[in-house]
């Protein structure tokens, strides 16, 4: 048994990690980070899949009669409900301070050409409050890379969690698989899980492809609960290439057709509502709601491609040719934007002033994750969560910008108090049986299967079409339980059939454990919401319910998930 002792253990490697393992680090903590990829290139913060990004933060740069509680209400407002009202205060009220952090770090937040800060209005706000950054998040993360390298402080790269130990209810540590298939149990009596999303569980995602629920899964097996994980943030993307889709194009009005060259468009509008009244709507946001006319684009685009009159790419054509021109009746977003977005696209060989632009609907974002309290702490003492994988401030709609600030705000706050109890893990005998339990499961996998093995690229894509079917955005009570059905030949053919040669196939192979568990809780509490609510509809139950009530997960008697509602907290 390859062990190593630590007072925190920090998993993942984007804006929530990264933060976590410096604050922790400046709380006195020993500390170890243990990261999929490398330092500063895992993660989804890392990920430049857009031209620009936004950071959320009222603190009077722009608007002198901003405030946090106008940021506090417009999250309320989005969320619909769904939001534990005291993380929003916290992340509120928090937020402006991470502006002078990261600018201490060298972050260098975009300006305009007078020499203010570039900031903009998000989607779902009511005032301007996204700081601007080119490159998405990778500016955060190299910053807070190179504070970690300063601190000289322990990163495991290329090294995946497999799942947390627990001694008398409580975290004990967690079992790590390094790239050359050493197993590692860390002892620490405090560990921050920040490995984002599920992303992969669909195969049009705007995640890199590490991004497989390891965080929440473990957690959840760990004995954690999660809350809000039918929440899923769905939003235009670009093919071949991944790239966000800037929501400001819309106000440019560009014609959709299909592979076979059809407009369809039109059969997918509400009575009433002209094709550009539902682009202008988009204009000024860019996720899915079931709040919004607009809804109709992603309906129209998703059903388009689901039916197979797909682009060669497996998307549709969105055509700016001749469209791209300034005009006095712009947002301010576009005015200010489209020209940097036009560019950027260009780069990546889309010059869209030539010819027609592919994209399709992707997941974005989880809005749930593991239930935490201020600290980010779950129910399971020492066990924390923060950005992604973690829940509370997100609702059944998301502020842009909201993600990269509660990185920030819940990442420090997880750091700092997991190094002020800094407890000292032990070796329980009950975690040597769980250390026991995952060498078995690793056995298993490695062991010679049948005949005829699949190969995991096989298994992933299965999922991911499962879930693009019967998860993403047309959702109802027969698809749901026919997913479930899916998934458990899923993992009985991953258990007895899949090809595990190579110490990498062995990280493909649980992660795809994660991600069937991850699809699993999603499905449950998607069916457990019967409603339609923000981004989750239900076809079979088409408007929202007059009673608000929270849903949540937690492991059954069997071990599987199991779905509870519960009145919001105040």
């Amino acid at each position: 048994m390859n062990v190593i002792y630590a007072d925190v253990l920090v998993v993942g490697g984007g804006g929530a990690a990264d933060r976590a393992a410096i604050e922790a680090h400046d709380g006195g903590a020993e500390v170890i980070m243990a990261t999929k990829g490398r330092l500063g290139a895992s993660g989804a913060t890392a990920a430049a899949l857009a031209d620009v990004a936004g950071l959320a933060v009222a603190d009077k740069a722009l608007d002198p009669a901003d405030a946090p509680e106008f940021h506090s209400r417009d999250i309320l407002e989005a969320g619909l409900g769904m939001c534990d009202q005291k993380l929003v205060r916290i992340l509120t009220e928090e937020a402006p301070q991470t502006i002078p952090d990261l600018e201490k770090w060298g972050v260098h937040f975009e300006r305009d050409g007078a020499g203010k800060y570039l900031i903009t209005k998000a989607c779902f706000s009511s005032r301007a409050r996204n700081y601007k950054l080119m490159g998405h998040g990778k500016k955060i993360t190299d910053a807070l890379t190179a504070q970690i390298r300063k601190r000289n402080i322990r990163v495991l790269e290329e090294t995946m969690l497999v799942d947390v130990l627990c001694r008398d209810g409580a975290a004990g540590g967690a079992v790590l698989l390094q790239s050359d298939g050493t197993i590692l149990l860390i002892a620490a009596a405090q560990v921050i899980l920040a490995t984002g999303g599920a992303g992969e569980l669909f195969h049009f995602n705007m995640n890199p492809p590490d991004i497989t629920g390891d965080g929440c899964a473990a957690g959840f097996r760990a004995g954690a609960q999660l809350f809000n994980t039918e929440f899923i943030q769905y939003g235009f993307g670009t093919l071949p290439r991944k790239s966000v889709f800037a929501f400001w194009l819309w106000a440019f009005h560009p014609l959709l057709t299909n592979g076979r060259g059809e407009e369809f468009l039109e059969k997918y509008l509400p009575d009433g509502i002209a094709a550009d009244m539902a682009m202008d709507e988009h204009g000024e946001h860019f996720p899915f709601s079931n709040r919004l006319v607009s809804r109709c684009l992603e309906i129209a685009v998703h059903r388009e491609i689901g039916e197979g009159r797909s682009s060669a790419n497996g998307g549709v054509y969105a055509d700016f040719r001749g469209k791209l021109h300034e005009r006095g009746d712009l947002p301010d977003t576009a005015r200010k934007l489209w020209r940097t977005t036009r560019d950027w696209y260009m780069s990546i060989g889309m010059p869209m002033d030539e010819k027609p632009v592919e994209m399709a609907l992707y997941a974005h974002a989880m809005n749930g994750g593991l239930r935490v309290d201020e600290n980010g702490e779950t129910r399971v003492r020492g066990l924390f969560a923060a950005g992604e994988c973690a829940s509370g401030p997100h609702g059944a709609d998301r502020l842009g910008g909201g993600m990269l600030t509660a990185c920030q705000v819940f990442g420090k706050r997880a750091g700092r108090a997991a190094a002020a109890r800094r407890e000292k893990s032990e070796i329980s005998p009950f975690m040597k049986t769980q250390y026991e339990e995952i060498e078995r499961i690793v056995s298993d996998f490695r062991a010679a299967k049948n005949d005829t093995p699949v190969p995991l690229s096989g298994l992933r894509g299965k999922i991911q079409d499962f879930s693009a079917k019967y998860l993403m955005l047309d959702r109802n009570d027969s698809g749901l339980r026919t997913y479930l059905g899916h998934l458990d030949a899923l993992e009985e053919e991953l258990r007895k059939s899949a090809k595990v040669e190579t110490n990498l196939d062995l990280f493909n192979a649980l992660e795809l454990r994660n991600l069937i568990l991850v699809g699993r809780i999603m499905a449950e509490a998607a069916m457990a919401r019967k409603e339609t609510r923000g981004s989750h509809l239900r076809t079979d139950y088409p408007h929202m319910d007059g009673e608000t009530r929270w849903i949540l997960v937690d492991k059954s008697e069997t071990g599987l998930p199991r779905a509870n509602w519960t009145t919001p907290a105040e």
